[in-house]
């Protein structure tokens, strides 16, 4: 079998070793598969609480109410900014 990804390309460039792997692949060799995955879910899970606020035509301050918190809350819950992950973290350690 012939190995295509050092194959020289039509004007004489060299294909990058990585053309046909997966991000699933390359995430699992990067060793950021979980982070990756855990962050994507948590912006998939704000994107329909949004769109959930949007239909019952809710904003933030009522919801935070209704979850007894405050404003900033569920901003802070579904962001996926690193230091605010390491913040709730730290502090919800089980």
């Amino acid at each position: 079998m012939v190995d295509r990804s050092e194959a020289p390309i039509g004007d004489g460039r060299r294909r990058c070793k990585h053309v046909g792997s997966s991000l699933d692949e390359f995430l699992a060799a990067d060793g950021t598969s979980a982070e990756v995955e855990g962050a994507a879910l948590k912006r998939v899970i704000a994107w329909q609480v949004e769109r959930g606020m949007d239909e019952k035509k809710i904003s933030k301050s009522e919801m935070a109410r209704a979850m007894r918190t405050s404003p900033a809350a569920p901003d802070r819950r579904f962001s996926t900014r690193k230091t605010n992950q390491a913040r709730y973290e730290r502090y919800h350690a089980p």
